[in-house]
């Protein structure tokens, strides 16, 4: 029998320990690779969501007011929910300016003199807006927020879970390991009490030892 085989063989001993190690080792994996799922929906979703259409509404849940008008991200806007008129909230270069209406397309951007310029493929397109202070633009993010947190917490749960499951799994496998150790000492320990005296006299101590 092979080294490797009857190292297994021993690992199968435990293997109840080692199984147990495997499936915290895979929940822990599992919980570090959805936290970039997570990140990735806060930016894309609720951070850089701010560029998403808009839609003016008559108010209710999630809704922003500005200038004297409510307005709903198209994705907060329920079901059967009244759209009015659509507009858009742009960054150019650092300044967000709200224009009213769709764009054509979307390319480089340049604000000037309440004129949004977008530049795409040799085509400009140019739509009257206003920029937005930064209490404004905290209006139009408020609704957000509490998603931010939300995602906030769960990534943090998750990195709670994963720290745990990977401290168990640490844990038993070491404790596995160790177990399978002794036993091989104890079996070597056997084996060297059950060799004849002689095999001791033609052999130094410092060989069976090593061995």
């Amino acid at each position: 029998m092979t080294t490797g085989k009857r190292l297994f063989q021993y690992a199968l001993h435990y293997k109840k320990t080692i199984i147990a190690a495997l499936l915290m080792l895979t929940v822990a994996v599992a919980a570090d690779l959805a936290g970039p799922f997570i990140a990735k929906k806060m930016i894309d979703d609720h951070i850089l969501g701010i560029e998403s259409v808009w839609y003016q509404t008559e108010g209710g849940k999630d809704a922003v007011e500005y200038d004297g008008q409510f307005y709903k991200k198209e994705q907060n806007i329920e079901q059967g929910e009244r759209k009015i008129d659509q507009a858009r909230i742009l960054q150019a270069g650092s300044q967000f300016v709200f224009i009213r209406g769709d764009i054509a397309f979307d390319g480089e951007r340049a604000f000037k003199e309440g004129k949004l310029y977008i530049e795409k493929s040799g085509q400009t397109e140019t739509y009257a807006g206003k920029a937005l202070t930064g209490e404004e633009l905290m209006l139009f993010y408020s609704p957000e927020i509490p998603k931010i947190v939300q995602l906030l917490a769960f990534y943090f749960g998750l990195l709670v879970i994963a720290a745990f499951f990977q401290y168990g799994q640490r844990f038993f496998l070491q404790k596995s390991a160790n177990r399978i150790i002794q036993q091989m000492r104890e079996d070597v320990f056997g084996q060297i009490q059950r060799l004849p005296i002689s095999y001791f006299d033609n052999l130094p101590a410092g060989k069976v030892v090593a061995r």
